[in-house]
């Protein structure tokens, strides 16, 4: 249960446009003399003060555990201490947490390649030039026929299926040893425990794990840094009109029509960050047309 409810959580604090977005907001804050923006923190924020179920609680009431793991998946310098209660390990996660926190990273591994294909961001010629999707492209290539190769859902079908196995293979080897080490910790100790850590447990064996972190690392070479300039631009251009455009003119702070409490003591910048974060991104491409397309 742990795990489901941080999975469920842990990325509603992304705002519209994901990363791009994030760093327009973060260099907005920061303008406007706040702490900057974290997607990971405006998790927590959204936890901890935005959502309310009853008027009596302050955010959702969900218990510490939850907070400190969505709080440690970024292992962020700025989020130590953030919402601690006083004695509360910090720096540590659950080995729930680290089960989401891996596979966080090896579904945007997987997905964001695939709706990258699919968009002409990236060719297979190019993803050839990384050792590791050179041998999945190649192997897929050896297993199926000419005609299948050529059929885009069935390349990728089996490309993302090839890439989760080689993946979950190792982290099931090292899971299983893992899970036995921590039975024979029960055993002796004769008490449930919640196990939490500073070290990260739920990782592929070392060689693999050294080779998931390359593709990550070169996906966000060659990718992100190289190909989304254009994209990042108007994600840039968008969010800071619409910032500004909210700054300006109480009437349009309720643009996109659902209530965010603005935080007692905290800024107008904050708030609005807070607004802006919470839309769906079809209200900012909305807000695009209507506002800044002549």
């Amino acid at each position: 249960m742990l795990a489901i409810v941080i999975a469920l959580a842990h990325d509603l604090g992304h705002p519209p446009f994901g990363h791009s977005g994030e760093i327009t907001l973060n260099r907005l804050l920061l303008q406007n003399f706040e702490n900057g923006f974290d997607h990971d923190r405006q998790t927590l924020r959204t936890l901890v003060f935005l959502e309310h179920i009853r008027d009596e609680w302050k955010g959702l009431n969900l218990c510490q555990q939850i907070l400190m793991d969505i709080r440690a998946r970024g292992n962020r310098e700025h989020m130590l201490n953030v919402y601690a209660t006083e004695g509360y390990p910090q720096g540590y996660m659950s080995l729930e947490g680290q089960v989401v926190e891996f596979s966080d990273k090896l579904t945007f591994l997987i997905h964001d390649l695939e709706d990258m294909i699919r968009l002409g961001i990236v060719t297979l010629e190019e993803l050839c030039q990384n050792k590791f999707f050179k041998s999945i492209i190649s192997f897929i290539k050896v297993k199926l026929c000419d005609r299948d190769c050529k059929d885009e859902n069935m390349f990728l079908a089996r490309f993302k299926t090839d890439i989760y196995l080689y993946f979950l293979d190792s982290l099931y080897k090292i899971f299983i040893e893992l899970a036995e080490s921590l039975m024979k910790y029960r055993e002796k100790s004769r008490q449930r425990i919640i196990f939490i850590t500073e070290s990260k447990l739920i990782t592929c064996q070392p060689d693999i794990q050294e080779i998931f972190m390359d593709a990550l690392g070169w996906m966000y070479e060659n990718i992100y840094k190289a190909k989304m300039k254009d994209r990042d631009d108007l994600t840039d251009n968008a969010i800071a009109a619409l910032f500004d455009l909210m700054y300006r003119k109480p009437k349009f702070r309720e643009l996109f029509g659902r209530k965010i409490p603005q935080v007692e003591n905290e800024s107008l910048a904050r708030h609005i960050a807070d607004k802006i974060a919470d839309a769906d991104e079809s209200y900012v491409e909305s807000f695009i047309k209507h506002y800044m397309i002549p």
